[in-house]
């Protein structure tokens, strides 16, 4: 009775473990990279509105200093 126990366990364990070593061969429905894209360097420079009346370039960020003011991360 020990002996067809062990068998079935010796036999589960090896179907899981082949079954989980060829589960990775499977196609995948999506690319696992990200697609490349052009980084901000390689775009023209452009003027953004980044708050109302407050216009800056792509290239430069802006600082929100609080009470409505706000600054250019490119001022000292």
């Amino acid at each position: 009775m020990r002996t067809k126990a062990k068998i079935t366990l010796a036999l589960m364990l090896t179907l899981t473990s082949a079954s989980s070593l060829l589960a990775d061969n499977y196609p995948q429905g999506r690319s696992r990279s990200p697609r490349n894209q052009a980084p901000v360097s390689l775009t023209t420079p452009r003027m953004i509105e980044s708050k109302p009346g407050l216009w800056t370039s792509s290239y430069d960020c802006v600082t929100d200093e609080g009470y409505g003011r706000y600054r250019s991360c490119s001022a000292y």
